[in-house]
C-alpha cells in the first residue's frame, strides 16, 4: 500500500473502528475490545478480497458488537468476501447469507441460510390480545407442520414449527381468519440458531 493511500486509509479504518480518539495510545494501554476492533481493522488496510475473522466479537461490549456488525455490513455491501468462525450463533444472524455447521470435528450441515433455516424447526413467539381461546383451536387444526404448543402466560404461545416463513404466513393467516387479535409474531431464535439446534441434536442422536 503506498504512503498516500495507506494514511486515507487508516484515518478512515479508525474512525470506523471508533479508535480515532486512541490513535496516539500504544497498543498495550488499549481494552481487550479495542485491540479486538484493532485486529480487524489493520486487516483491512490492503484492502482483502476475502476476510477470515475468528470469533471477532468475543471481547466486544454490546455496543462495539454493533458497530463491528455495522461496519462488516458496510464491507459485504461493498463486494468483500467475509468467513466468520463463530461459535456466538446471534452475531451472525443478518451478516451470514451461508452457514456451515461442525460437531465433533466433522461438517454436519452447509448452505444458504434460507435454505437449510426451511427445513429446521423453529420455534415461534405469540402473542394474542383476547380470543386466546379461538388461537387454541387453530393450532389444533394446523396440521402436521406444527409440532408442539405451549402457553407459558396468558395469551402468549409458543409453538414449534416446520416449514419456514411459508408456515408462519399460513399459521397467522389462520389465526386472523378466525377472529384472533395478534399483537406479536416473532422466532424465539434467529435462523441460525435454529438450524445449528436441530442440525447438532439430528447428530447426537
Amino acid at each position: 500500500v503506498d504512503d498516500t493511500t495507506r494514511k486515507k486509509r487508516i484515518d478512515a479504518l479508525l474512525e470506523e473502528f471508533d479508535l480515532a480518539q486512541k490513535r496516539a495510545a500504544p497498543i498495550r494501554a488499549l481494552s481487550r475490545g479495542m485491540r479486538q476492533r484493532l485486529g480487524v481493522a489493520k486487516t483491512l488496510m490492503h484492502a482483502p478480497k476475502v476476510l477470515l475473522l475468528d470469533e471477532p466479537a468475543s471481547a466486544l461490549d454490546p455496543g462495539a458488537r454493533m458497530k463491528l456488525r455495522d461496519a462488516l455490513l458496510g464491507y459485504k455491501a461493498r463486494g468483500l468476501c467475509i468467513i466468520i468462525s463463530s461459535h456466538i450463533l446471534p452475531d451472525l444472524a443478518g451478516l451470514a447469507d451461508a452457514v456451515g455447521i461442525m460437531e465433533g470435528g466433522r461438517m454436519i450441515r452447509a448452505g444458504a441460510i434460507e435454505e437449510i433455516a426451511a427445513d429446521a424447526r423453529a420455534t415461534y413467539v405469540i402473542d394474542v390480545r383476547g380470543n386466546a381461546d379461538k388461537a387454541a383451536r387453530v393450532f389444533a387444526d394446523f396440521g402436521p407442520r406444527l409440532h408442539a404448543t405451549r402457553q407459558p402466560a396468558p395469551g402468549r404461545f409458543e409453538v414449534d414449527l416446520d416449514g419456514g416463513p411459508d408456515a408462519v404466513a399460513a399459521l397467522v393467516e389462520a389465526l386472523v381468519l378466525r377472529g384472533a387479535r395478534l399483537s406479536h409474531v416473532a422466532p424465539r431464535e434467529s435462523a441460525i440458531e435454529a438450524v445449528y439446534r436441530r442440525s447438532a441434536a439430528t447428530e447426537v442422536a
